[in-house]
């Protein structure tokens, strides 16, 4: 695995919803970034164990051909789709009605997807402890001692993920997760140009090829997406991304939540 020291520094978007420029010669193999001043990890990307990959391979095919896609719309590359699905947990939010914590839509609608979804996060979540295991731990202690089980995705700690569907998402941060969590991704992809992660407070583009897990804390660093182009027309690029909602703190068992949804919406 290549090891890469860099020194942080501080950075922020010109303005709201800048986009990434087009950058060449992104890191495609295996890597760790290591944070010079603090020599602690601050990066990752490695690829997900080759006996893991037949599950990604049906994630792919039930993603390509099953999923129903919501928010689809024109981005701003000519003739690109961007949409993305959520899975996991909801996290209350009464402006939408949603007065306890509650499953996905995509759960239900697509059982086997969700399954392997379970699967692979434990695969990633083994890489995040082999990168970095007091990390993973802090993240694991973090989260495991201020979320009930049973929102938990397969018992680790992540309570929630999104699947992206050929999204050029603007440099953003990761806001409403836990403060000091971490977030993976995986990436799926074919026959596109483009379309890495660019990380400007480390100077690293992440070239994210198919089947990596980047590992790296999205709430406190910017990042973007390069422009890319779909070369043929079965070309695709999804990213899954786990993570952890503080707001899903606030809840108690499935049993407890059900009980106080149906209170509070009867009062409306």
């Amino acid at each position: 695995m290549k090891v890469i020291e860099k020194e942080y520094k501080s950075w922020k978007p010109d303005f709201p919803k800048q986009f990434a420029k087009q950058i060449d010669s992104p890191v495609n193999e295996d890597f760790v970034l290591i944070d010079k001043e603090h020599q602690t990890v601050a990066v990752a990307q490695i690829t997900l164990p080759t006996d893991k990959q037949n599950i990604s391979k049906e994630v792919e095919k039930l993603l390509r051909y099953a999923v129903k896609w919501d928010n689809i719309g024109v981005s701003r590359l000519s003739g690109i789709i961007s949409s993305n699905r959520t899975f996991g947990v909801l996290a209350p939010q009464k402006l939408r009605t949603r007065y306890g914590c509650s499953f996905c839509k995509l759960n239900e609608e697509q059982p086997q997807l969700y399954y392997s979804l379970q699967e692979l996060v434990s695969s990633c979540f083994d890489l995040f402890q082999t990168v970095d295991k007091d990390r993973a731990k802090n993240h694991n202690d973090l989260v495991k001692s201020k979320v009930h089980s049973d929102w938990l995705i397969n018992q680790t700690p992540f309570t929630s993920g999104v699947i992206n569907n050929l999204s050029a998402l603007p440099y953003h941060k990761d806001s409403g997760n836990f403060s000091g969590s971490w977030s993976m991704m995986l990436s799926l992809r074919k026959n596109i140009t483009g379309g890495y992660l660019h990380i400007p407070e480390y100077d690293l583009v992440a070239g994210v090829p198919h089947n990596s897990v980047l590992i790296f804390n999205g709430q406190n660093l910017w990042h973007g997406v390069t422009p890319f182009v779909v070369s043929k027309k079965n070309g695709f690029r999804y990213t899954i991304v786990w993570y952890a909602k503080d707001k899903v703190s606030q809840c108690g068992c499935l049993a407890e939540e059900t009980k106080r949804s149906a209170i509070e919406a009867s009062r409306m």
